[in-house]
Protein backbone atom coordinates (compact mmCIF):
# COMPACT_ATOMS: atom_id res chain seq x y z
CA UNK A 1 0.00 0.00 0.00
CA UNK A 2 3.17 2.64 0.65
CA UNK A 3 4.18 2.13 -2.84
CA UNK A 4 0.59 3.00 -3.96
CA UNK A 5 -0.34 5.95 -1.70
CA UNK A 6 3.06 7.55 -3.01
CA UNK A 7 5.14 5.98 -5.14
CA UNK A 8 4.65 8.26 -7.49
CA UNK A 9 5.43 11.54 -5.69
CA UNK A 10 8.86 9.57 -4.70
CA UNK A 11 9.31 8.21 -7.78
CA UNK A 12 9.09 11.88 -9.20
CA UNK A 13 11.75 13.18 -6.65
CA UNK A 14 14.18 10.05 -7.45
CA UNK A 15 13.85 10.39 -11.11
CA UNK A 16 14.59 14.65 -10.72
CA UNK A 17 17.91 13.70 -8.61
CA UNK A 18 19.08 11.24 -10.74
CA UNK A 19 18.60 12.80 -14.50
CA UNK A 20 19.90 16.21 -12.89
CA UNK A 21 23.09 14.69 -11.81
CA UNK A 22 23.74 12.64 -15.07
CA UNK A 23 22.88 15.72 -16.97
CA UNK A 24 25.56 17.40 -14.51
CA UNK A 25 27.82 14.47 -14.67
CA UNK A 26 28.05 15.05 -18.94
CA UNK A 27 28.78 18.47 -19.43
CA UNK A 28 30.98 18.80 -16.55
CA UNK A 29 33.05 15.60 -16.30
CA UNK A 30 32.53 14.30 -19.92
CA UNK A 31 32.03 17.49 -21.42
CA UNK A 32 29.58 16.25 -23.33
CA UNK A 33 25.70 17.42 -23.59
CA UNK A 34 22.36 15.60 -24.40
CA UNK A 35 19.71 17.54 -26.13
CA UNK A 36 17.30 16.08 -23.30
CA UNK A 37 19.50 17.83 -20.52
CA UNK A 38 19.67 21.64 -21.65
CA UNK A 39 16.88 22.15 -19.45
CA UNK A 40 17.79 20.35 -16.68
CA UNK A 41 21.63 21.81 -16.62
CA UNK A 42 20.08 24.99 -16.12
CA UNK A 43 17.86 23.99 -13.17
CA UNK A 44 17.98 25.19 -10.32
CA UNK A 45 15.37 24.51 -8.44
CA UNK A 46 12.17 22.48 -9.02
CA UNK A 47 8.86 22.49 -6.87
CA UNK A 48 5.72 20.12 -6.70
CA UNK A 49 2.71 21.53 -5.34
CA UNK A 50 -0.06 19.50 -3.60
CA UNK A 51 -2.49 22.50 -3.12
CA UNK A 52 -5.60 21.04 -4.94
CA UNK A 53 -9.17 19.93 -4.43
CA UNK A 54 -8.35 15.92 -4.79
CA UNK A 55 -4.57 16.09 -3.34
CA UNK A 56 -4.13 17.03 -0.21
CA UNK A 57 -0.81 18.48 1.22
CA UNK A 58 -0.80 17.00 4.52
CA UNK A 59 -1.96 13.58 2.87
CA UNK A 60 0.76 14.36 0.31
CA UNK A 61 3.41 14.98 2.84
CA UNK A 62 2.61 12.07 5.18
CA UNK A 63 2.61 9.59 2.74
CA UNK A 64 6.54 10.87 1.38
CA UNK A 65 7.30 10.52 4.93
CA UNK A 66 5.76 7.15 5.42
CA UNK A 67 7.59 5.61 1.99
CA UNK A 68 10.58 7.61 3.10
CA UNK A 69 9.98 5.03 6.63
CA UNK A 70 10.48 8.20 8.94
CA UNK A 71 7.15 9.54 9.75
CA UNK A 72 7.42 8.81 13.38
CA UNK A 73 11.06 10.33 13.69
CA UNK A 74 9.86 13.22 11.48
CA UNK A 75 6.33 14.18 12.47
CA UNK A 76 5.79 12.53 15.78
CA UNK A 77 3.28 9.89 17.14
CA UNK A 78 -0.18 12.41 15.57
CA UNK A 79 1.40 12.88 12.21
CA UNK A 80 0.72 16.62 12.77
CA UNK A 81 1.25 18.75 9.70
CA UNK A 82 1.20 22.39 9.54
CA UNK A 83 0.05 24.95 7.03
CA UNK A 84 2.72 25.71 4.46
CA UNK A 85 4.98 22.34 5.86
CA UNK A 86 7.41 21.53 3.30
CA UNK A 87 9.40 18.89 1.72
CA UNK A 88 12.87 19.80 0.50
CA UNK A 89 15.01 17.55 -1.37
CA UNK A 90 18.40 18.90 -2.36
CA UNK A 91 21.11 18.13 -4.73
CA UNK A 92 24.92 18.93 -3.80
CA UNK A 93 28.40 17.94 -5.15
CA UNK A 94 30.74 16.58 -2.27
CA UNK A 95 34.12 15.44 -3.61
CA UNK A 96 33.08 15.31 -7.03
CA UNK A 97 30.08 12.51 -6.23
CA UNK A 98 25.84 13.32 -5.61
CA UNK A 99 24.64 13.84 -2.14
CA UNK A 100 21.39 14.44 -1.01
CA UNK A 101 20.18 16.49 2.32
CA UNK A 102 16.82 16.24 2.94
CA UNK A 103 14.93 18.89 4.80
CA UNK A 104 11.38 19.45 6.65
CA UNK A 105 9.75 22.40 7.82
CA UNK A 106 6.70 21.79 9.76
CA UNK A 107 4.65 24.81 9.34
CA UNK A 108 5.22 27.79 6.96
CA UNK A 109 7.07 29.78 9.87
CA UNK A 110 9.13 27.05 10.76
CA UNK A 111 12.95 26.90 9.75
CA UNK A 112 13.93 24.00 7.63
CA UNK A 113 16.01 21.11 9.51
CA UNK A 114 17.88 18.01 7.79
CA UNK A 115 15.84 15.31 8.33
CA UNK A 116 18.83 13.33 5.88
CA UNK A 117 20.02 10.67 8.86
CA UNK A 118 16.75 9.84 9.56
CA UNK A 119 15.62 8.46 6.03
CA UNK A 120 15.77 4.70 5.09
CA UNK A 121 19.22 3.99 3.96
CA UNK A 122 21.39 6.78 4.95
CA UNK A 123 23.03 6.78 8.34
CA UNK A 124 22.01 8.45 11.64
CA UNK A 125 25.27 10.73 11.90
CA UNK A 126 25.78 12.32 8.18
CA UNK A 127 23.92 15.14 6.93
CA UNK A 128 24.45 13.78 3.38
CA UNK A 129 23.33 10.90 1.73
CA UNK A 130 25.36 9.43 -1.35
CA UNK A 131 22.39 9.80 -4.28
CA UNK A 132 23.07 5.99 -5.31
CA UNK A 133 22.49 4.80 -1.33
CA UNK A 134 19.39 6.87 -1.51
CA UNK A 135 18.15 5.58 -4.61
CA UNK A 136 18.84 2.11 -4.06
CA UNK A 137 17.11 2.33 -0.77
CA UNK A 138 14.11 3.51 -1.74
CA UNK A 139 13.72 1.50 -4.91
CA UNK A 140 10.94 -0.83 -2.93
CA UNK A 141 8.76 1.85 -2.84
CA UNK A 142 8.31 2.88 -5.89
CA UNK A 143 6.03 1.11 -8.12
CA UNK A 144 6.99 -0.20 -11.72
CA UNK A 145 3.65 -1.02 -13.32
CA UNK A 146 0.79 0.84 -11.48
CA UNK A 147 -2.30 -0.19 -13.38
CA UNK A 148 -0.84 -4.32 -12.56
CA UNK A 149 -0.65 -3.20 -8.89
CA UNK A 150 -3.53 -1.34 -8.71
CA UNK A 151 -5.81 -4.34 -10.11
CA UNK A 152 -4.39 -6.41 -8.05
Amino acid sequence: MKRLRCGAVLSDVLSKLKVKWDCFNDLNINNNTKPACYWYNNLRFDALSAICRLLRHDITINALMIALNCESNVLGKLSEIGYGANVAFELHLINNQPYVKILYAKNYASERRAITRLVRGCTETDEYCPLSKFISAQKAFVPTDIQKECSI
